[in-house]
């Protein structure tokens, strides 16, 4: 049977979404494609581009991006790593 590397990450990861301080909105994660499917449409119509938040993955550390551009329609963000600098 064909099985993924152990070392290959999954297409999608679990993780969370630091909207506003305290406040998480779960996400699943395209780290590859810095892509995030928001799975709280109500969280994802107070977004914006260009807006720096925190990205919790599930075993990794937590990592400021940047939205680049958003989908509300399909849930789909895209993002870039790192703070906008102004």
């Amino acid at each position: 049977m064909d099985q993924p590397l152990p070392t290959t990450s999954r297409v999608l990861q679990d993780g969370q979404l630091e909207v506003r301080e305290g406040h998480l909105v779960p996400v699943l994660a395209q780290p590859q494609n810095r892509r995030l499917l928001v799975l709280n449409s109500l969280a994802l119509s107070h977004l914006a581009v260009g807006q720096t938040l925190v990205l919790h993955l599930e075993g990794g550390e937590p990592q400021l991006i940047t939205l680049e551009a958003i989908d509300r329609l399909a849930l789909l963000v895209r993002y870039q790593e790192g703070a906008l600098e102004v």
